[in-house]
């Protein structure tokens, strides 16, 4: 079956749900064939919910340099909270407060079980440009409840030509091989250190 659509398409919502916007564009992430034999579609910013595919058309390229453009209130206030903190991929932030569904121009629902990280601090995984701020519990928040506590961790470290020391953002330490010899923990732990005693 030929497909609609493809990863990273922009697409328009022209059938909406309470889920998506009449009129806004959205990224597709995966297209599919359900055992129906109907098309669906996942969405970069409704990462968790599939939909079907005649909800959306396809936004042409020159369209979509014009539109990308034009900046929504939340896009640019967002924008100016990023720069503002320095936030970025891998950073630490705190979930201050609750919010209510498309608040301030967010492009997103706030879910039941998103009540319960109020107060709990998660990992930046990704940025949005509408959608808010992706956390490592898989969930995306608007940037107005949020909190920076903590800067990234460093960047994986090479510690020999066969291994390299991966620190990461909860403290775990990844090293690129399956079995650790003994004698690189002391290198590990003493780069470890290091990098404490910098910070």
């Amino acid at each position: 079956m030929k497909r609609k659509f493809k990863k990273d398409d922009k697409v328009r919502c022209i059938l909406p749900n309470g889920s998506i916007i009449e009129g806004e564009i959205y990224t597709v992430e995966k297209q599919y064939f359900g055992i129906d034999s109907k098309e669906y579609v996942k969405l970069v910013e409704r990462p968790h919910l599939a939909f079907y595919s005649h909800r959306f058309e396809l936004v042409e390229k020159e369209q979509q340099k014009t539109e990308k453009e034009m900046k929504t209130p939340y896009q640019e206030a967002q924008e100016a909270w990023i720069k503002m903190v320095d936030l970025k991929v891998g950073d630490t932030v705190k979930v201050l407060t609750t919010a209510k569904r498309y608040q301030y121009g967010w492009l997103n629902s706030w879910e039941r079980s998103m009540n319960l990280s109020v107060g709990k601090e998660f990992v930046v995984w990704k940025i949005y440009s509408d959608a808010g701020i992706g956390l490592s519990d898989n969930l995306s928040y608007p940037f107005f409840v949020l909190e920076k506590v903590a800067e990234a961790l460093p960047k994986p470290i090479k510690i020999s030509d066969a291994y390299q020391a991966e620190f990461r953002p909860d403290g775990s330490i990844k090293v690129g091989c399956q079995e650790i010899p003994f004698s690189l923990l002391k290198q590990i732990y003493e780069t470890a250190a290091q990098i404490q005693n910098k910070e």
